[in-house]
């Protein structure tokens, strides 16, 4: 399989952004390992999520 980058743009409100920092802040990984198909997809999922979790907070939206 080959692995590219990929880039995703979402316009999202204050509430959606602050929301949404929110969740990633307090699922776990065995909140991603329970809809993953494998322990493999779940640690992409993890990574994938402290990305995201990592482009809110460079935008002001840090989980209080």
């Amino acid at each position: 399989m080959r692995v590219t980058d990929v880039t995703i743009t979402a316009t999202l409100t204050d509430v959606e952004a602050q929301a949404f920092a929110q969740l990633l802040k307090r699922v776990s990984f065995s909140d991603y390992e329970q809809r993953a198909v494998s322990t493999t997809e779940a640690y992409a999922m993890v990574y994938a999520g402290e990305k995201i979790r990592e482009a809110l907070k460079a935008q002001g939206y840090a989980p209080r």
